[in-house]
């Protein structure tokens, strides 16, 4: 069965970079301040919790998002500077505008051979996001956790995008950075998958679940043309 729609993660996927988690770690260490792994993680997970629980960030720009987030994250954390805030916000930011912009142009090339959607487990606003950074206009659905109720790896929020798109799943290839949330939740759903393994890590032991490995997005169009010239067999690399 060809691939005819395609799917895409929005967080560590559109906007580059891998887990926000792992992106503010790197930021905190160029400002020059040096946080043990859990003290950053529940600092995170804080101010993800209350991003999540806050109604008003469903009419949220990206800019909005990241400076609440990391507002949340310094309070948590009993680093609350100003100058501080500015840095790791500013920076993330144009780390994340930077990838959306190169990424939009490979969407802009896909479009004209796939139908495209985003789901993505976010707070409620993703398609503003993506309508503020041009990508949205690209796509035939999107579908955000926060809105549908259910997050990947849930099948049903894959559901939820195969109907809005009104493709058979077989024929649907999901693209995400997330092992455990994209890959598996997009199998467990019946879909193709395509894992964004931008750092080379090692395969998991069950990667055959994995149709195609990409180290960056460029490289989708190239393999999304080579797995659709070639039997489609479910699992293979």
């Amino acid at each position: 069965m060809l691939i005819r729609a395609l799917l895409f993660d929005y967080g560590g996927t559109l906007d580059g970079g891998g887990h926000w988690l792992a992106r503010f770690a790197a930021l905190y260490r160029t400002a020059g301040i040096d946080l043990a792994p859990h003290t950053l993680a529940a600092a995170f997970q804080h101010a993800e919790a209350c991003t999540y629980g806050d109604p008003d960030v469903r009419r949220a720009s990206l800019a909005d998002v990241i400076e609440r987030h990391v507002h949340l994250q310094l309070t948590a954390l009993d680093l609350r500077h100003p100058r501080l805030q500015r840095h790791l916000a500013g920076r993330f930011l144009a780390d994340s505008y930077l990838a959306l912009g190169r990424h939009r142009r490979v969407l802009e090339h896909l479009a004209s051979t796939f139908v495209l959607g985003v789901v993505s487990n976010f707070y409620g606003n993703v398609d503003r996001v993506l309508a503020e950074t041009g990508i949205a206009s690209l796509l035939s659905t999107v579908v955000d956790s926060a809105v549908v109720g259910f997050a990947k790896p849930d099948p049903r929020i894959f559901a939820c995008a195969l109907r809005a798109l009104r493709c058979r799943a077989g024929e649907t290839l999901h693209v995400g950075d997330s092992y455990a949330r994209d890959i598996i939740g997009a199998r467990a759903a019946g879909l193709r998958t395509a894992w964004l393994n931008a750092n080379g890590e090692a395969p998991p032991a069950d990667a055959g679940v994995v149709d195609i490995s990409l180290r960056s997005l460029h490289e989708l169009p190239v393999r999304l043309a080579a797995l659709n010239s070639r039997p489609a067999t479910l699992g293979a690399p």
